[in-house]
């Protein structure tokens, strides 16, 4: 089944996703916990209304608030991650194997996790990108669909507000802001480095979102800020923005939402069978 968004709703749920990441992301920090891999895939809706940020997988506790080690999707890391010169640089910490399924954070840590192994009660926004890290005592790769890297720089949890900006991008527009000169997404790692630490933020968003609210948009923008210069949970928390979403009823507009794009069982079934 086809489902056509228009702009007024896609904003709406919008506005309440960012709500609820945003007040995710401030708990794990509050528990000295960085997500690490903030995208479309992560962030489920429920039926109910509810909005949660799941798979803490690629998470970390924070040391002196920074963190080092390779981790998360690469279409959704922050420049800093990227080029040491964004960041203090030291040699990465501890190794991360992915594959590990026992290696998550307790998801009962914060209220902002649920359980992922209930998708009759959830839907996934969008289909995020596939890539998966690996553990850092492998050998560099250039390509971004096995994303096997090194990485020295040091990063905070502004990496995550990068993150929420793409995939603010992405939900919004169906992809990742990166393209080569054939319109893919680079499966180069160099390439996408190179987008990715050169990305301008008006231009971006301004392109993906015409027709938005300059409310978003601005939003948007701050999220894709250069390191030193994005706000950290803290500061987006205190903005007029983001307490005039707070009055928003989130679970009613998403039940609404859902009810009104999400297609029922009967309409999937009519669809197969067409």
């Amino acid at each position: 089944m086809i489902v056509v968004w228009d702009e007024q709703g896609i904003e709406e749920l919008l506005n309440c996703v960012i709500v609820a990441v945003l007040k995710a992301l401030a708990a794990c920090k509050a528990k000295n916990i960085m997500h690490r891999d903030v995208k479309p895939d992560n962030i489920l809706l429920g039926k109910n209304g509810a909005i949660k940020l799941i798979d803490f997988g690629e998470s970390r506790v924070l040391e002196n608030s920074m963190a080092s080690t390779f981790a998360g999707s690469l279409t959704y890391w922050p420049p800093e991650r990227f080029d040491p010169g964004e960041t203090n640089t030291e040699q990465p910490d501890a190794k991360t194997n992915t594959e590990q399924p026992d290696a998550k954070t307790n998801t009962e840590q914060s209220d902002a996790k649920i359980n992922a192994e209930q998708p009759d009660a959830k839907t996934n926004m969008d289909q995020g990108d596939p890539d998966h890290p690996t553990t850092e005592s492998e050998q560099p790769s250039n390509s971004t669909t096995s994303t096997q890297t090194y990485t020295k720089a040091k990063y905070d949890v502004r990496a995550d507000i990068w993150s929420l900006g793409i995939t603010l991008i992405e939900v919004v527009s169906g992809t990742v802001p990166y393209r080569d000169k054939k319109g893919n997404i680079p499966n180069n790692i160099i390439l996408l480095q190179n987008l990715i630490i050169t990305l301008n933020p008006n231009i971006t968003v301004d392109e993906r979102f015409n027709g938005y609210s300059e409310e978003i948009k601005d939003f948007v923008k701050s999220c894709l800020r250069k390191e030193k210069e994005r706000p950290k949970y803290s500061d987006l928390l205190v903005t007029k923005f983001y307490k005039n979403l707070e009055t928003i009823d989130s679970e009613t507009l998403v039940k609404r939402v859902m009810e009104k794009y999400h297609p029922t069982a009967t309409q999937r079934t009519i669809d197969k069978k067409i």
